[in-house]
């Protein structure tokens, strides 16, 4: 994509965007380039969807909780195609119908930090912030959580990655979807 936007608009067409996507397409650039790289990128991103292997006990924990009755959306960065076709190869598009919310493919602007998705999100679920939870795995997880009022929950792969989470305020962080999976299926088992 790099290259592609160099040929596109000149040696300097990204002075500052390396090689991150979506700095990239934050970038100030002619549009019909920015609409060429926001095509190529959302492209990359659904071919990567089809194989990308899947957290572990991720389904468990979306399983569950849709089965506690909670209402669940996904709020990205990512195009809303890739994400949709990740869901499907793995069966749990069914928990999402119509609340994936990903980049804005005309304003990349709005991605994370802005709290732009996870507004349309609240919206979708008729929530207020206060009555949802936001489980992310990066600082602008974070940012956009605060940004939106909602609170934040840390999910880390592994404990080195905790601190990563802890840049925008104190917030609790959980290392493994094991304490999540344990947690939702705590409050949705019956009580005795």
């Amino acid at each position: 994509m790099t290259e592609h936007a160099r040929k596109q608009g000149g040696p300097d067409a990204l002075p500052l965007a390396g090689t991150d996507p979506h700095a990239m397409l934050r970038t100030p650039m002619r549009a019909e380039l920015a609409a060429d790289l926001e095509l190529l990128l959302a492209e990359a991103e659904v071919v990567a969807a089809r194989t990308a292997k899947p957290t572990p006990l991720a389904d468990r924990f979306i399983r569950s909780a849709a089965a506690g009755g909670r209402r669940l959306a996904i709020t990205s960065n990512n195009a809303p195609l890739a994400v949709e076709t990740y869901l499907e190869r793995h069966d749990l598009d069914i928990y999402f119908q119509g609340r994936v919310f990903g980049r804005d493919t005309k304003d990349p602007a709005l991605m994370k930090p802005h709290p732009d998705c996870l507004l349309r999100a609240l919206d979708a679920l008729d929530v207020r912030p206060g009555q949802a939870l936001m489980i992310g795995d990066s600082a602008p997880d974070a940012a956009a959580a605060k940004a939106a009022g909602v609170p934040f929950l840390g999910y880390a792969r592994s404990p080195d990655r905790v601190a990563r989470l802890r840049t925008v305020d104190p917030h609790p962080v959980v290392v493994g979807m094991q304490v999540l999976v344990a947690a939702v299926e705590d409050v949705a088992a019956p009580s005795n």
